[in-house]
């Protein structure tokens, strides 16, 4: 995929998702290092809990003269919310001469898509799904937490197992591997996931099971029931959504490809690609534009 881009130098990458972020900067000399923080989620954090993530920064990396900082962050829709954060972005990285504040779905079509038209999944510890055109989001739907939506997401196939080892949904014998993977009885799991403060997180976290046992029976009928779920309040309510094929970005479409393809095609959907870590395909665009 060729992309309407320029190489820039001296810049850095930010890409916040609920459980973590990630960050790489490109030096002078072109050189690229990288680095991981914890989530950075506007819909479930403030701006003085995301500045408190951000203020681990090694001091090198905030002081730093950037020609450009994109930060890519979930839960920054409507528009008018990113005033607040590109304020605290600009606190930051203070030294920066440009600061793009943009949403993790245009990070997740640019990862998949480059300036080629189609459709992305974010399918992480929260979901999202947007339709585009090769330059711009022509529709989004989702996105709204794992309050009110994130069908699909790690928080939902968390939750989904979790609610079935409370209410017996699995044989006796499977529970216990469950619990044993898990490390933790199930009243104990809820408890757990209750006292965490990011409720997403915690479920999130109980997804690897999810991903270990796919193969069995139920497990396998409770991802199909949560992708199918994602699908009806995303990409069905596209009367497009024939005409390009649909990738996903995030782990859970890495390691729950098979079931998610399957979905896709009983729909009637056209898979598209997979990319597990969107900040390497984020560096080729941003970084090396002409090796995307």
């Amino acid at each position: 995929m060729q992309l309407r881009a320029q190489p820039v130098q001296s810049s850095l990458i930010l890409e916040a998702g609920a459980t973590k972020t990630a960050l790489s900067c490109q030096l002078a000399n072109g050189q690229v290092h990288r680095l991981t923080l914890p989530g950075i989620n506007a819909n479930v954090q403030t701006l003085e809990q995301a500045a408190e993530v951000l203020s681990a920064l090694p001091e090198q990396w905030r002081k730093a003269a950037y020609s450009v900082v994109w930060y890519y962050g979930a839960g920054l829709e409507p528009q008018q919310r990113r005033v607040g954060w590109q304020a605290l972005l600009e606190q930051v990285f203070p030294q920066a001469a440009q600061v793009e504040v943009q949403t993790d779905l245009l990070a997740a079509v640019r990862a998949l898509w480059g300036a080629q038209p189609g459709q992305a999944a974010i399918l992480g510890t929260g979901s999202n799904y947007g339709a585009y055109d090769g330059a711009q989001i022509t529709l989004q739907l989702g996105g709204h937490g794992h309050l009110l939506g994130d069908e699909g997401s790690g928080a939902d196939l968390g939750r989904r197992l979790l609610k079935g080892l409370l209410e017996g949904y699995f044989h006796p014998e499977e529970q216990q591997k469950l619990e044993a993977f898990l490390k933790k009885s199930t009243p104990e799991l809820k408890a757990w996931v209750y006292a965490q403060p990011l409720h997403n997180r915690a479920l999130a976290a109980l997804a690897p099971a999810v991903v270990e046992f796919q193969s069995w029976p139920r497990v396998h009928e409770l991802v199909q029931t949560a992708f199918q779920a994602f699908l009806n309040t995303t990409a069905l309510r596209n009367p497009q959504a024939e005409q390009t094929p649909l990738g996903a970005v995030g782990s859970l479409a890495h390691f729950l490809q098979h079931p998610w393809r399957t979905i896709l095609q009983k729909n009637h959907l056209t898979p598209g690609p997979l990319e597990p870590h969107p900040l390497q395909a984020l560096e080729r665009l941003h970084f090396f534009p002409s090796e995307f």
